[in-house]
């Protein structure tokens, strides 16, 4: 695999992972999830706006045709809006590390995805790979996972599975036109749309006064806008660009182990032997589909 595009990808899903310590810590100032979706796009949006309208951008995206725009409308309102709304609504029901487990599905939903309708043969590397990291992921999150509770268990486990069915369409979808139309245009009109998707939702539910918002909550909402929104979303969709969804959909289940680590060095939360163990399995499955050309 290209290096260029693995070490992209690490750090996009690195990016990406640090969201949700970030998130957390402005949880800890008493700010609500609508609260922080609203400021997280609402930081983000401007950025994308410029770089969509800007010179060479501008001209592309007026040259898009209706069923170039029909298609991106429906892959930024899917794959962002759509799959961030039925993970929170599973949350409601599951724990969050059951809820990670379901969610981390989505590479194995890219492969099949692109092999159904793309007609893409899964290879016997991609197929190791995915044995692999998902061992690695079950062995991570296996002291965390409580199944004892059955109640609701069933429609939890729908809603994250049809977000990690969502976000593996938009990653799919994205693949020929992110050739065609560039990074810089798709990832900034779909999520321009996805943005425009989250605000009115966030909107009509509770959200904390702008007044009564700590500073360094806004401060935060930036950070989380640019390093964990803006930057990783154009990494990963370059990334895509140069070897394919499916490629890295695999890279990118190194994110729970990120996020593991984050939230042990950061909140101080522990870190199991079976985490640590669960990390170097999913790591050597990343760098096994890597190393695969």
């Amino acid at each position: 695999m290209n290096v260029m595009a693995m070490a992209i990808t690490l750090t996009g899903v690195f990016l990406f992972a640090t969201k949700a310590i970030l998130v957390k810590l402005c949880y800890q100032q008493g700010i609500n999830a609508s609260t922080m979706i609203m400021l997280r796009m609402c930081s983000a949006l401007p950025f994308y706006l410029v770089i969509l309208f800007w010179d060479k951008n501008w001209k592309i995206f007026k040259a898009l045709s209706l069923k170039d725009h029909g298609t991106i409308i429906f892959l930024g309102a899917v794959g962002y809006y759509l799959s961030s709304l039925l993970d929170f609504m599973g949350l409601e029901y599951i724990t969050a590390n059951l809820e990670r487990l379901i969610l981390f599905a989505y590479p194995t939903l890219v492969v099949i995805i692109s092999a159904l309708f793309l007609k893409k043969k899964i290879t016997r590397d991609q197929g190791i790979a995915i044995v692999i990291t998902y061992f690695g992921l079950i062995l991570t999150l296996f002291e965390k996972v409580n199944i004892s509770d059955t109640k609701n268990i069933y429609i939890g486990a729908a809603l994250i599975f049809g977000s990690a069915l969502t976000y593996a369409i938009y990653l799919v979808g994205s693949g020929e036109l992110l050739n065609r139309v560039g990074t810089w245009v798709f990832t900034s009109y779909s999520m321009v749309v996805s943005a425009i998707c989250v605000i009115i939702h966030a909107s009509l539910m509770p959200t904390k006064p702008l007044a009564e918002i700590p500073t360094i909550v806004y401060g935060m909402g930036l950070v989380i806008a640019v390093f964990c929104t803006i930057l990783p979303s154009f990494m990963i969709s370059y990334a895509i660009k140069l070897v394919g969804a499916s490629q890295v959909s695999i890279i990118g289940s190194i994110g729970p182990v990120f996020t593991i680590f984050l939230s042990y060095s950061i909140l101080q939360e522990t870190l199991s032997a079976y985490q640590i163990l669960g990390g170097i399995i999913i790591l050597i499955g990343v760098f096994w589909i890597s190393s695969k050309k």
